[in-house]
């Protein structure tokens, strides 16, 4: 099974490349992918732009069967704790117009 870990900065993959010893194998402009035994990880450049372009380049070059989006989040919730997986029910689009995008979560 390939995998693929998508990430936005260094910040976000720093840590993931040193524990899992992964190894730089690819850059594409803005785009930077390291490889392990056991997944690719892509470090994309920060937004929904780079993301995508990063996100379809994996795609097509790497052929995942998972793709994981990975990083770091904001909030104002006082129920979260610094390293706490969060997984969203809905999501802001801040960059334009704020629409509220809703998510297909498996709420069962």
């Amino acid at each position: 099974m390939k995998i693929v870990v998508l990430a936005a900065f260094p910040l976000e993959t720093t840590a993931i490349i040193r524990h899992f010893t992964l190894r730089r194998s690819k850059s594409s402009g803005f785009m930077k992918m390291w490889t392990g035994p056991r997944f690719s990880l892509v470090e994309t450049g920060i937004g929904k732009v780079n993301a995508a372009a990063a996100t379809q380049y994996s795609i097509d070059h790497e052929k995942p069967d998972i793709l994981i989006n990975v990083g770091l989040c904001g909030g104002f919730a006082k129920v979260t704790n610094i390293g706490d997986i969060v997984f969203p029910s809905y999501a802001v689009c801040h960059d334009n117009d704020q629409r509220v995008f809703c998510l297909l979560v498996n709420t069962t």
